[in-house]
């Protein structure tokens, strides 16, 4: 059946690979432009959009014909493509495998707006781990961050599940990486968008996403 009518406002949140501050500020507005022409050219319309060195907010209104996954996929690999061949980062730029999707009513259009464009300002005091957890307290989300203090050269990390799954401590290899780990709830296993250390602990493999299982 056709969709003639809709309002599909959707707040995206993705972040470049292992979180590298690579976006450059001198280039940032024409990633922001370019990110613009191709969500409009999908038959979508974006409102607001703001660039910053590790992650991007994005606020649109999508096709029905694209789901959330669609146009994330859209956004990042074209964007990805543009950015390396006119080589506005040093090295291979690449986007995170995954990002986050939340809808947004259109009465809270204009303040999702507004606070996307204000990230500047925001992140001058909030970090995008403290922003991102808040995103997810606000959803209810049953993911929790928990930052620690770097470890000799690494940052360790943390994560919990209520009291049902045992707390995992990573050692990040990379220099003040930050990493984005979901806890799968039913699985009571922890997902990782990229492992830097060999695991010392059964891994399995479902549907070609490494888990790190809790046996």
């Amino acid at each position: 059946m056709r969709i003639e009518y809709h309002n599909l406002y959707t707040h995206l949140i993705f972040t470049t690979q292992n979180r590298f501050p690579i976006i450059q500020e001198k280039h940032r507005e024409r990633i922001d432009k370019y990110i613009t022409r191709i969500v409009n050219n999908h038959h979508s319309k974006l409102y607001s959009i703001y660039a910053n060195p590790e992650h991007v907010h994005i606020l649109l209104s999508r096709s029905p014909h694209l789901s959330e996954e669609d146009m994330a996929t859209i956004v990042t690999d074209s964007s990805a493509k543009f950015i390396n061949e006119n080589s506005l980062c040093q090295g291979l730029f690449a986007w995170q495998q995954s990002a986050s999707a939340f809808s947004v009513s259109k009465s809270d259009v204009d303040k999702v707006c507004k606070y996307i464009l204000a990230q500047p300002e925001h992140h001058k005091k909030v970090s995008f781990a403290e922003e991102y957890n808040a995103f997810l307290k606000h959803y209810q989300q049953t993911i929790k961050w928990e930052i620690r203090k770097r470890a000799s050269d690494a940052r360790t990390w943390k994560l919990y599940q209520g009291n049902k799954v045992s707390s995992l401590q990573l050692l990040i290899a990379t220099k003040g990486i930050r990493y984005c780990h979901h806890c799968c709830h039913h699985a009571k296993a922890i997902r990782l968008h990229r492992s830097p250390l060999k695991a010392s602990f059964p891994l399995e493999r479902t549907k070609g996403k490494r888990r790190f299982a809790f046996r």
